[in-house]
């Protein structure tokens, strides 16, 4: 199957719809639940982690167990599964619940833990909890004042 064409002009309008109800992080979900259980039609995944991830992976092997990680913004999963697969204890969270849907429905044999939480308003026991906490391709896309 292939995925849904993009559409800038579209997804443009959905955010802003979003933002000016006061739910700058809305559509997010939007977009996961619009893939109705298909994570190939999620248009910005790539569905693979990411190269940069993978080769910093290859180059610091883990030195000791029960290393821990924590994936912000986990989409559908690729990069909090690689991080388990070099052996680190992972927790990703994304704050759509389509896309943890996503990520529960596409790696049913999985050792993360994915669960929906807000990057802005995540359990305190998380502070100081991880080795390694990863984000990628999310923080830039939210509003400016959310970034500060």
């Amino acid at each position: 199957m292939l995925k849904k064409k993009f559409d800038p002009i579209a997804y443009k309008k959905m955010v802003k719809e979003y933002q000016e109800r006061d739910d700058p992080l809305g559509w997010f979900d939007s977009i996961y639940a619009d893939a109705n259980g298909d994570h190939k039609e999620v248009f910005w995944a790539d569905l693979a982690p990411n190269p940069y991830l993978l080769a910093w992976l290859e180059t610091h092997p883990l030195e000791m167990e029960n290393k821990k990680a924590i994936v912000i913004g986990c989409g559908v999963g690729d990069d909090a599964e690689a991080l388990s697969a070099y052996g680190y204890d992972v927790t990703a969270f994304d704050i759509a619940p389509s896309a943890i849907s996503l990520c529960k429905n596409r790696y049913t044999q999985t050792q993360v833990t994915y669960l929906v939480a807000d990057l802005f308003n995540y359990p305190l026991e998380w502070n100081e909890a991880y080795d390694i906490v990863y984000e990628c391709n999310t923080i830039q896309v939210l509003p400016g004042k959310y970034r500060k």
